[in-house]
């Protein structure tokens, strides 16, 4: 077989990112793979054409990730509140073989938000809005000493959450003689649909935070609310509601 008709045949075969045995394990195009956290992560097909490949990533997550029907803490003090998605979100876009990521639980292959990234959109909101800078400090903590509240995880509160393929258009400034503005590249990613219910929670640290986590609490509804979370919050996405 000539050099050209072989290199056209390979370059029309699929590409897995896994050795022959495990996809022979899994089947065509992993089909027989459970874990939406693995798929996401480190088993790709390529070459990604269109949306399909991400079509199958989050029809993986929504099938087999864990619908969550109770609360995943249980800790004294805590306080616990829900806030509904008015828009869709994407949380470490980041993430995954394709930079096109969602976070999802190692354990319950669920989108969650981490409470690293609340408490940091909840700080800076803070600090934007607050005069109080001592109270801010006690409250979130700095360099020098331990905030007084803890910002857990938050997951969905129930089973009616799912991930959809998103896709975003450039269109390039005309002006800009280089670009290619007859023939703009869609970009096809991963988010959350919007109307899913999210439950957050707060902890003391200290025996005399109560008031600090109720301030908190406010903090972070305001936070959600006028500024959202996530990537592309300024195009509209992760923004938040009351229920």
């Amino acid at each position: 077989m000539p050099y050209s008709e072989n290199h056209t045949k390979s370059a029309q075969s699929p590409g897995y990112t896994v050795q022959n045995e495990v996809k022979n394990l899994l089947g065509s195009h992993f089909k027989n793979l459970e874990s939406p956290s693995l798929r996401l992560n480190k088993m790709m097909v390529f070459p990604i054409q269109g949306a399909g490949e991400l079509n199958a990533v989050c029809a993986c997550i929504n099938e087999h990730g864990k619908k969550l029907s109770g609360p995943v803490y249980d800790i004294p003090g805590m306080i616990s509140f829900r806030l509904k998605l008015a828009a869709r979100m994407m949380i470490d876009q980041s993430g995954s073989v394709l930079n096109l990521g969602i976070r999802l639980h190692r354990n319950f292959s669920c989108p969650y938000i981490p409470g690293s990234a609340l408490k940091g959109v909840t700080r800076h909101y803070a600090f934007q809005n607050c005069e109080d800078t001592d109270k801010l400090n006690r409250i979130f903590g700095n360099q020098e000493r331990a905030g007084s509240v803890a910002f857990l995880n938050a997951f969905p509160a129930d089973s009616n959450w799912k991930m959809v393929v998103d896709v975003l258009t450039k269109h390039n400034d005309p002006e800009e003689e280089h670009l290619d503005t007859k023939n703009p590249v869609p970009i096809f990613f991963p988010a959350v649909e919007k109307g899913a219910v999210f439950t957050f929670h707060v902890v003391p640290l200290k025996h005399d935070a109560g008031n600090d986590a109720e301030q908190v609490v406010k903090l972070i509804k305001s936070a959600l609310m006028e500024w959202g979370i996530g990537a592309k919050t300024s195009a509209g996405y992760g923004w938040f509601k009351e229920i």
